[in-house]
This record gives structure tokens, C-alpha cells and sequence, in this order.
């Protein structure tokens, strides 16, 4: 997660298991998420060589209660009577309490991702100007939050904070909206169901921005133990595995503003949380190419590749070759012709018999989407480059090498995958053939399907 501005915060930690000996440290909270607490000590109670899994440690530091979970020793520091320096890393910062059981449940859940404002254009601000060049009115209505239902029952919000000015200030004054997603589900949950919820939601609006976003400023209502006492508000922290440069988008640089899908965006929200799970082996290739994971284009190109065979292997798991019980009946008559050492042999080589080629699968994948990759005969140059290229860079079978493409040719190719998985993605999750075809002429997707040549 990105951390706008680092935290740090003194105080004294100690475990549930013996409250009574704390020892006193600095928390600190950096960019990524990576949370660790510097100890200094001249006891040996915490720091033990067979035990460096601390797991929960509670802070009572500047401004109130912070608990830690998954803690380990980093650095263990023995001073031999001496205060020696320990560094512990944590999984989890947990500010504004010290939790006592062991898995608090939260009413609700806030995070914000990059560029959501950006993304949504909604601003409440509207400047009217006057006759004069020189006069203006300004006027501030904070925008009404927009709610969707996903399949469970969980409620997702798009709302607003907002800050405006207590009184008058001159020479300057300021307004401040921030928009940010709310979760509820319909029971309180842990905060594990509410962490998984916000990563599939970022990766969402990471697709539809066409940039990889960071998630940031995520706050959780824990639920008192005693039910009958209201929530209290928490900052969440954890480490990210990765944290993207941030990078301030217009909504005219983005793939799929809001404004272009905000009468699907419920149906695509609800489907994609729903999929997720299905669809995650052949995003990660996507993402691994949006995000310029990869620095060569033969591996882009195998990875988008990959991608749309993982996304069709697992969307339309029925599709075969032949009716499953005919192959099997054939494979089993084969089989008796031969000798039991050839049968063993040749049985492995069966097995994924009944699979669609590559071939197949593209070709299912784009037709219904011809119009927008030219015709027919473009289609086919794409499909079968794409089969061609693939096996000679997964075997460099010298026979295969003049057939594979390369320099503008293959660049060409690999921005069609892309189009074609996004608008895969699309038809998956709800939207119709004539809606992708609308939105395939957004400036992004237009841009896309115009790089390289033939």
C-alpha cells in the first residue's frame, strides 16, 4: 500500500502473554507499507534465538494504542548487560487500539486507490464566471455517493471527504474532496475478508485505468467486543509485495473512464469480484505486460499469449476436440492395438488429447469482436502469427523460426492480444458485443489497436 506521509511513533511494547514487562521503541511506517519497531534493551526476555516469532505485540505510543500482528525478529541485539538493538518487522499495524482477542471483527472498511478522483469526475466545485474577466462565483455541492450490491449482499460505496474552509480566510482559502470506496457487508467480518475485497477492487480499477494503482488511506470500524458499545475507527497498514510509482492520470489518459461505463459499472464491479478467483491465473499475465513487468517482447508476447489460452481454458472449461465419452472410447481402442511398454507411453501422451489448440481458442475469442481488428483476413494473420510465434519461441525449433514474428511485426500482434483479452474481460463480465465495439473506439483502446505495422 502507498503511505502518503511516514508515521513514526515512540513508545513502550509489550506482549498479552506478560503486559507487565514492556520495553520501550519507535514504530515506524514507510512507503510500501513495511512496518518495523526498533527495541532497545538490556534483557534478554524478548530475544530469544530459538523463539523469533514474536507474533502479537501491543504499543502503547504517541497518540494511542497500536497492535502488531505476525511480528519477527529482523535483527536480534544481545548487549551482554548493555542495551542492545533489536529490530522487529510486522505483517500488520493495527493504530488506535491494542486488541486483545484474537480475531476482531469489522462493520466497516474504507480505502482510497490512485487517481479514483481522476477516474470518476465528480467534482462538487463549479466556478461561475461574471461579466467582468475578473468576477467569479465559486459554489461547492459535495457530490451524493453512488452504492452497488455485489453477490453476497456486500454493499460498496463510492463517496466523498470532504473538508471546507470554518471561516473566512484571506489572501487564500481552500476546498478539499477526496473520494473513497466504503465496504459493508451485511455481517461483521474479519479484517482478512475485507483486505481480499479491496485488492480484487484495486486490481479492478487497475484494468480500467490501464495503469497499475496502489491502494492507500484504509481505515476499518472494529466491533467492540461488547456488541452494545459503538465501533471504533482504526488506520490499517500492511506491506505491499509490490508499490507502483505514482503517477497522476488524467481521465483522458485512462482506458475505461467512469463517465464511459457508469451504467455497467455495478454489474462489472458485482462480476468481477464474483470471477476473480476463475480469472486470476490469466490476469496475472495481463498485468505483468500492463505493468511492463517484462522487459523483452518475446516475453511479453508469451505472456499475452498464455494469457488469452488461460482465460478461454478457464471461462469455457467444457469446450473439447470431441464429445469427452467418443475421445475416450477412441483412446481406450488405441491403446489395445498397442503393446502395454507403447500403451504407457503413448497413454501420456493422450491425455490433454481432447484439448482445444490454440488455434481454436483465438479464433473463438475474436470473432465477435472482427470489425474492430479489420477483416477477415486481419483476423487470420493475427491468429495464426500468434500460434506460429508461440511455438517457436516455447520450442526455437530452428524449422519454425522463419514463420515467428518480430521487430514492428511482432509489436503489432502483442497489442491486438492486449485489445483482444480486454475486451474478453469485458464480454465475460456483462457487457454486450455492440457495448465493446462502442467502447473499443475510446482514445486509449483506439490508440492501442493502431500500434505497429505489418
Amino acid at each position: 500500500m502507498r503511505v502518503e506521509e511516514s508515521i513514526t511513533r515512540s513508545g513502550e511494547f509489550f506482549t498479552l502473554a506478560n503486559p507487565a514487562k514492556k520495553y520501550f521503541g519507535t514504530l515506524s511506517i514507510s512507503d510500501g507499507g513495511l512496518i518495523n519497531v526498533e527495541i532497545y534493551s538490556d534483557s534478554a526476555e524478548f530475544i530469544k534465538y530459538d523463539e523469533p516469532q514474536l507474533g502479537r505485540l501491543i504499543g502503547k505510543v504517541e497518540r494511542g494504542y497500536v497492535t502488531l500482528e505476525g511480528c519477527t525478529f529482523q535483527k536480534m541485539g544481545f548487549g551482554h548487560g548493555l542495551p542492545a538493538r533489536s529490530v522487529i518487522v510486522a505483517t500488520q499495524a493495527l493504530l488506535g487500539k491494542g486488541f486483545e482477542e484474537e480475531n476482531p471483527l469489522y462493520a466497516e472498511y474504507f480505502f482510497s486507490v490512485d487517481c479514483l478522483d481522476e477516474w470518476l469526475m465528480r467534482p462538487g466545485m463549479k466556478i461561475t464566471y461574471g461579466d467582468r474577466h475578473n468576477q467569479a462565483t465559486l459554489t461547492f455541492d459535495k457530490p451524493e455517493p453512488l452504492s452497488f450490491l455485489l453477490h453476497d449482499g456486500t454493499q460498496v460505496s463510492l463517496d466523498f471527504n470532504v473538508t471546507t474552509p470554518t471561516s473566512q480566510s484571506y489572501p487564500e482559502t481552500s476546498i478539499f474532496q477526496k473520494a473513497f470506496f466504503s465496504l459493508r457487508a451485511p455481517e461483521p467480518q474479519s479484517i482478512e475478508f475485507y483486505r481480499s475485497l479491496s485488492h480484487k477492487i484495486t486490481r479492478l480499477m487497475s484494468f480500467l485505468v490501464g495503469y497499475s494503482l496502489n491502494i492507500h488511506s484504509v481505515h476499518g470500524v472494529a466491533i467492540s467486543a461488547h456488541r452494545n458499545q459503538p465501533g471504533q475507527l482504526i488506520e490499517i497498514y500492511y506491506p505491499s509485495m509490490h508499490l507502483n510509482p505514482f503517477r497522476r492520470l488524467r481521465s483522458d489518459e485512462m482506458m475505461l473512464s467512469f463517465k464511459s461505463i457508469a451504467e455497467r459499472f455495478g454489474q462489472l464491479l458485482a462480476n468481477w469480484v464474483e470471477s476473480y478467483d476463475v480469472l486470476t491465473p490469466a490476469l496475472h499475465h495481463f498485468f505483468a505486460v500492463q505493468d511492463a513487468s517484462h522487459k523483452y517482447q518475446d516475453t511479453r508476447f508469451l505472456a499475452m499469449a498464455q494469457g488469452l489460452e488461460t482465460f478461454h481454458r478457464r471461462t469455457a472449461p467444457s469446450e473439447t476436440q470431441m464429445e469427452p465419452s467418443d475421445f475416450q472410447a477412441m483412446v481406450t481402442r488405441i491403446l489395445k492395438s498397442c503393446g502395454e511398454e507403447d500403451a504407457n507411453w503413448l497413454e501420456g501422451r493422450l491425455i490433454y488429447g481432447n484439448e482445444l489448440t490454440l488455434l481454436k481458442r483465438l479464433n473463438q475469442l475474436i470473432a465477435p469482436f472482427q470489425e474492430l481488428f479489420g477483416t477477415k483476413r486481419d483476423c487470420a494473420y493475427i491468429v495464426r502469427k500468434t500460434v506460429e510465434t508461440r511455438n517457436y519461441f516455447t520450442h526455437f525449433d530452428k524449422r519454425l523460426e522463419a514463420k515467428a514474428l518480430n521487430g514492428s511485426k511482432l509489436v503489432y500482434v502483442i497489442y491486438r492480444l492486449r485489445v483482444l483479452f480486454i475486451f474478453n474481460i469485458l464480454f465475460h463480465l456483462g457487457f454486450t458485443t455492440d457495448e465493446i465495439i462502442r467502447l473499443g473506439d475510446q482514445p486509449y483502446l483506439k490508440r492501442m489497436r493502431q500500434v505497429g505495422k505489418l
